[in-house]
């Protein structure tokens, strides 16, 4: 889904020591902003990793260049995990190095369930999270096909 972030290891972002925070914080990806509103796109979608499947809700965001999943996600699928520290830079442009692995898995729609699409290096964190919000997320958790 995002392969303008696939890079080289000549590429790669140079940790800088003013770059990376020991901070055990979590990082919301969709934490609301006190100055503007972000309105994201939510979709449907079946994560699948062998004979695993769950299905959730993705978030797609248009800016973003990385493919991240939530370690619950990585969990509930048996994800193998490789190692990797990734620089997330904000819009207000702070970094922080984060901690974390990347996955691979497949996704596909549940109206078109046969049609399945590998993700290939995706990043997951105990340092991500979603924050809470004012649509009924617990109802969304609670939805069956």
């Amino acid at each position: 889904m995002h392969d303008v972030n696939a890079r080289s290891k000549a590429e790669q972002p140079k940790a800088e020591c003013c770059l990376e925070s020991p901070s055990t914080d979590v990082l919301y990806l969709d934490r609301p902003s006190f100055h503007s509103r972000v309105l994201l796109k939510v979709v449907r979608v079946l994560l699948r990793n062998r004979d695993k499947t769950l299905d959730t809700y993705a978030i797609l965001d248009d800016g973003s260049e990385r493919t991240m999943l939530l370690p619950e996600a990585v969990e509930k699928l048996g994800l193998h995990k490789k190692p990797e520290d990734l620089a997330l830079r904000t819009i207000r442009q702070e970094v922080q190095t984060l901690k974390g692995a990347t996955v691979s898995f497949k996704i596909s729609s549940p109206t078109n369930p046969k049609r399945i699409f590998r993700i290939a290096e995706a990043f997951t964190s105990q340092r991500l999270g979603l924050a809470d919000h004012s649509y009924p997320i617990a109802n969304l958790k609670r939805r069956t096909i």
